[in-house]
Order: C-alpha cells, then sequence, then structure tokens
C-alpha cells in the first residue's frame, strides 16, 4: 500500500469518527452531553469571601477594590448609585431575560444568584454567580465570576460576559432614579 493510499484511509477514518461524534451529540442533545462531559452546575455559590480560581485561562473574577486579592481578580467590580435591591434585580434580568441564562439557585434576602449561560452555536455550559452588596459610601457593589466548565482555554469569553453584564447593567440603572 503506498503512503497516499495509507492517508487517504486515516483522513477518511477520523472524517467518519468525527461525523459519528456530531451525529451522537445531534442526537443525546448538546446541552445534555455537555452537561454530562462538564458535570453538573456546582451545588454552593461562588465564595468571594476565599476565592479560588481555576489556574487556567477559562474564568474571570470582579470583586470591588481591595476585595478577593487572594483570588487575584481580573476586573474591578461596578459600583452603580442605585439600591443594592434595584442593583440584583436588573442584574437578574439582564442574566435571565436578556443573556437567556438560566437562574438555577438565588437568594433576594442575600442578592446572589447563580446561572449557566451557554454558548450560542456548541451550547457549552459556562456558571455565573453573582453578588450585590452595599459598600461603605452607599453605592451598590456587583461581585461576579464566570467559568467555563468544559476546557482549558475559553478565548476571553467569561471576561467578555462579564464587561458585557456591567454595560447591560449600566444601561438598565440609567433610567432608574438612584
Amino acid at each position: 500500500m503506498t503512503i497516499l493510499k495509507v492517508v487517504a484511509a486515516v483522513v477518511i477514518g477520523l472524517v467518519l469518527l468525527a461525523g459519528a461524534g456530531f451525529a451522537a451529540l445531534v442526537a443525546y442533545g448538546r446541552e445534555a452531553a455537555w452537561d454530562r462531559i462538564g458535570g453538573p452546575a456546582p451545588l454552593v455559590a461562588y465564595d468571594f469571601d476565599a476565592p479560588v480560581r481555576t489556574g487556567s485561562p477559562n474564568d474571570v473574577l470582579a470583586c470591588p477594590d481591595g476585595a478577593c486579592a487572594s483570588g487575584a481578580p481580573e476586573l474591578a467590580s461596578p459600583r452603580f448609585a442605585a439600591g443594592a435591591d434595584a442593583v440584583f434585580e436588573a442584574a437578574r434580568r439582564v442574566l435571565a431575560d436578556e443573556m437567556g441564562a438560566e437562574i438555577i439557585a438565588e437568594d433576594r434576602t442575600a442578592r446572589t444568584l447563580q446561572a449557566i449561560v451557554r454558548s450560542r452555536l456548541m451550547r457549552f455550559p459556562d456558571d455565573v454567580t453573582l453578588k450585590v452588596t452595599t459598600g461603605d459610601d452607599g453605592r451598590s457593589l456587583v461581585w461576579m465570576y464566570s467559568a467555563s466548565r468544559i476546557g482549558r482555554n475559553d478565548f476571553g469569553v467569561n471576561r467578555a460576559r462579564a464587561e458585557e453584564i456591567t454595560r447591560r447593567l449600566e444601561s438598565a440603572l440609567s433610567k432608574i432614579a438612584p
């Protein structure tokens, strides 16, 4: 057998294998398949008091200045003049209604929520935890952690999501008087 025939057989085999994998993914369902591969959503909300990062470039942490230092936050937490309850409700609407997140847990008293946000095409699951507190200056602070459940690198998706949540919150809250 010539080298060309061997290469052709390998390529055809890989194409058939990829096709079978794609067919299985479609038949089983993308979301169910990724949930099975990536595991279930965390049962406990992210602990901003003792932040732990994944160690790979597939998560982002946003905390108020001076907080979460051990977690090495990448983004400064946004501050809003609106009350913490109004900011929490706006954040919930942004995630669930505008970004299509599935809210899996929330505590309105503590103003925390956990959500699953899925990528548009492949429906990869990313876990988002959000908390709203009141700062010493009376302004509301939004704490965010977003991490991909699958893969080692998210190509900046979680950082972009945190920035998009901030932009949408700023827009929504600009319509509310403090």
